[in-house]
Parts: structure tokens; C-alpha cells; sequence
């Protein structure tokens, strides 16, 4: 019996049983192309968050740079306001000291007045005493003494009235030049309070905006240098080549690296003449095929020592400005007997 179950054991599955598993082996790697590729785009989503994180935190940066200068600006508001405060206790303190003054002077007036009416007084007890003692006066004299009299007092009354009505004008005049200057001060300061948080307001977007579009500029200019660099990884520029009519450019430069530099596997690309040749020969651009070629050759330079030849990197603008900089930094700390060395 049991060497009739062992063939039943080793039986292949059936044909359904077997695509059912091709079926299973084929879900089994779309599932996993799918997981594989979900990597990759959460690889992508955390790169593309931690730039944004890096951009959120220089954001953040900017913003607080821009707090801090409108916090200095407020600050500088409320000191002008502090100072305009004092200006108006000056005033206050000026107008005070004139009230003073004109109150001394109502009793300076007082004072005057009494004297007058003291004096009158005593004429009249005087007038009447020499009456009283028999001295004759004749009536119209004496209604023309008291006519005087009275004409004087009209005038002393009148003075003083005048007095008293032009200090009560200095004070209005005082009430009105408070009320018209100090009042409106705080309306006006208020004002200015509102046009110079408008104009913080104002400054902090055209910062913004400025320096969005700096930072645009800066990426774009490095991206532009970074092309431009690439552009010229392959190539090398030969100075001082003799130059004649109806030669062959690379056949020249290729006989350069293979007698001169001893370099004959090095494929070069195109080789040109470039400039307008105004002070000699003009410069050769060579272009060779692969960037490590070129770098040999590069390397190999110091074979033409000696010689009116120079073999140098095809640089950027900014490259050649960087290095006459280097150059000149070289020369000064030569000039002051110090040691100096060129970056790369």
C-alpha cells in the first residue's frame, strides 16, 4: 500500500495549480514594482520636504530680520513722540509762566487803581475841610475843581478797564493758540503714527519682493556659471601659437601634443582660433573629446617651460575675474614680504 502512495506524491501539479501560481508570481513583482516605486516618490517627498523646510527656516530668518528692523523703527517713532511730549510741557509750562504774568500784572493794575482812589479820597476830605475852616470858594471854580476831579477818575477807569480787557484778550489769545496747537498735535501724531506704519508696511514688501527677485537672480546666475563652466570642462586654450595663412588648426594642435607634450592616444574634438588677434597670434580652443583627456593635457604643460607657448583652462568671466583678484592678492602680500599661495 505504500509504494502505491509514493507516485501519487511525486505527481506535477495540475495545470491550473501551476498558472494559479504563475498568476500569484506575477502579482507578487507588479506588488513589488509598486512598492518600489512608492519608495521612490516618499524618497522624492522627503527630498522635496527638507527643501522646503530649508526655505521655510530662511523665510522664517528673513521674517525676523524684518521684525526687528520695523521693532527699531517704532522705537525710533516713540522717542520722536516722547520728544514732541516735552515740546508740549515747554509749552505748557511757557504759557503758565505767561498767566502768571498777566495775573501780576491785573494786580500791579488793582493796586494802581487804589492808589487813584485813595488820592481822590483825600482831595475830596481836603476840599471839604478847607470848606469847613471858611476859606471862600468860588462856586464855578469849585464845580470846575470837581469836574477835573471827575474827568481824571473817567480816565483812571477807563485806563484800567483797557488794562483789564487787553489782559483778557492775551488770555483767550493764550486758551486759542493752546486749544489749536496742542489738540490737533495729538490728532497729527496719531496720523503720523498711521502713515508711518504704512509706510513700514509698504518697505516690508518692496523688501520682500526685492529680495525674492535677488534671490532668483543669485540661483540663476549661479545656474547660468554652472552651464557655462560645464560647457568648457573639455576644453584647454593654447596662447602664442604662431599663427599662418591656410593652416589646418588641429593638425597644428595635434602635432603640439604629440611631438611637444608627447601625448599621441589624446582625441581632440575640433580645435578653432578665437579672438580678433590684434597683439599676435590668436589664442587656439581646443576641444577634446572626454574631460579626463583634457586634464592630462592640462597636466602635461610644464613640458612647454621655456617656450612662448601657454596652455591654459578655457575659463568663465568670472573665473578669469576671480583669478586677476587672486593675482593681485598674490602681488600685494609679495609687496609686504609675505608668503602667498594661489587657489586652485
Amino acid at each position: 500500500m505504500e509504494t502505491e502512495r509514493i507516485p501519487s506524491l511525486l505527481k506535477l501539479p495540475s495545470t491550473d495549480g501551476f498558472s494559479s501560481l504563475m498568476r500569484v508570481t506575477k502579482q507578487m513583482e507588479t506588488m513589488t514594482s509598486l512598492i518600489v516605486s512608492l519608495l521612490g516618490e516618499v524618497t522624492q517627498v522627503k527630498s522635496a520636504f527638507g527643501d522646503l523646510l530649508h526655505d521655510f527656516k530662511k523665510f522664517r530668518q528673513h521674517a525676523e530680520n524684518q521684525t526687528s528692523e520695523i521693532k527699531a523703527q517704532l522705537k525710533l517713532v516713540k522717542e520722536e513722540v516722547q520728544d514732541f511730549s516735552t515740546v508740549q510741557v515747554d509749552m505748557l509750562k511757557h504759557l503758565a509762566q505767561v498767566s502768571e504774568k498777566v495775573v501780576a500784572d491785573q494786580k500791579v493794575s488793582l493796586a494802581a487803581i487804589g492808589s487813584v482812589q485813595t488820592t481822590l479820597q483825600d482831595t475830596e476830605r481836603k476840599l471839604k475841610t478847607e470848606l469847613q475852616s471858611g476859606v471862600r470858594v468860588v462856586p464855578d471854580q469849585f464845580c470846575a475843581w470837581e469836574s477835573k476831579l471827575e474827568d481824571g477818575w473817567k480816565l483812571v477807569t477807563e485806563g484800567v478797564k483797557s488794562s483789564i480787557l487787553k489782559n483778557e484778550a492775551v488770555m483767550e489769545s493764550i486758551q486759542q493758540s493752546v486749544t489749536t496747537s496742542v489738540v490737533p498735535s495729538a490728532s497729527s501724531v496719531a496720523q503720523v503714527l498711521e502713515a508711518v506704519e504704512s509706510k513700514m508696511k509698504s518697505y516690508a514688501e518692496v523688501t520682500r519682493k526685492v529680495t525674492r527677485d535677488t534671490q532668483t537672480s543669485i540661483l540663476q546666475d549661479r545656474e547660468k556659471e554652472l552651464m557655462a563652466r560645464d560647457l568648457r570642462a573639455k576644453n584647454l586654450r593654447i596662447v602664442g601659437m604662431t599663427e599662418s595663412e591656410g593652416e589646418n588648426v588641429q593638425e597644428v594642435v595635434v602635432a603640439l601634443l604629440r611631438d611637444t607634450l608627447q601625448l599621441d592616444a589624446l582625441r581632440v574634438d575640433h580645435a578653432i582660433r578665437v579672438g580678433k588677434g590684434d597683439r599676435g597670434p590668436r589664442p587656439i580652443l581646443i576641444r577634446f573629446a572626454t574631460v579626463d583627456a583634457r586634464n592630462n593635457a592640462l597636466s602635461h604643460r610644464s613640458k612647454l617651460r621655456g617656450k612662448s607657448l601657454w596652455l591654459d583652462p578655457d575659463l568663465t568671466p568670472l573665473q578669469v575675474e576671480n583669478q586677476k583678484k587672486e593675482i593681485q592678492k598674490v602681488k600685494e602680500a609679495s609687496s609686504a614680504s609675505l608668503i602667498a599661495y594661489m587657489r586652485d
